[in-house]
Order: C-alpha cells, then sequence, then structure tokens
C-alpha cells in the first residue's frame, strides 16, 4: 500500500491561491501576491508561537499578524480556515492522514481564523 502524503500549503494572506510546497517540504518557486511583491514560501515565522483549540478567533486580537507555520498536534486531523469578513480564504484539512501536514500562512489584522475537531494547533 503506498501512502499519499499531502502537500504542505502556503497562503500570502491577501489571496485565496495557495503557494504549494512538495511532500518533502521544499517551497515551490515563489508566486507574485497582489502587491506585486514576491510571496516567500520558506517555513519561517515573523510571530511568536501560539497554541489555540478549537473555536474561532481574531488575527490582531487572538493571535499576533505575521507568516506563521502552522501544525496540529499529533494524531490529530481537523478543519481550519482563514476567513476575512466571513469570506475563506484558506479551508483545509490540517493533520491526520488526509490533511495536508502544515500550511504557512501570512496572518493580517482583522482576519479570522476557524479550527474545527482540533484541541491543539500550534502557530510557529
Amino acid at each position: 500500500m503506498i501512502n499519499h502524503v499531502p502537500p504542505s500549503e502556503h497562503w500570502d494572506g491577501r489571496s485565496s491561491t495557495p503557494i504549494s510546497s512538495n511532500a518533502s517540504g521544499s517551497a515551490a518557486p515563489p508566486s507574485t501576491n497582489p502587491s506585486g511583491a514576491s510571496a516567500a514560501t520558506s517555513h519561517t515565522s515573523s510571530a511568536g508561537a501560539t497554541s489555540l483549540g478549537a473555536g474561532a478567533f481574531t488575527v490582531g486580537t487572538d493571535i499576533a499578524p505575521g507568516r506563521h507555520v502552522i501544525t496540529a498536534a499529533e494524531g490529530q486531523s481537523g478543519n481550519f480556515t482563514i476567513c476575512i469578513a466571513e469570506l475563506p480564504l484558506a479551508n483545509k484539512i490540517l493533520g491526520g492522514d488526509l490533511g495536508v501536514p502544515t500550511i504557512t500562512a501570512t496572518l493580517v489584522n482583522g482576519q479570522t481564523i476557524h479550527i474545527g475537531g482540533i484541541s491543539s494547533v500550534t502557530f510557529t
């Protein structure tokens, strides 16, 4: 049986188009975001580490804005959505056999993060 490892996903915080990486975590070539700047795809964070459970959270209040690598706790899987004005920018299954192992996203003040079915999600 072949195990499929889905690629990680990357969002630049301004568009709904993901910047994908391959299953080994190597980033795909950078894309251009709507401002014309190159969207980096490295696994680094410009904000401190935060852990959140299931619920709805506001960027700028509950979690710092900036670039985050987002990971579900070991053995957990569930829904992870980034919204702006209740419109989803990213909607993924995070963790587990069918989900992506990580999401790298640039979170912007005012966005809402919805976490469902996961008791601990780490933002680094």
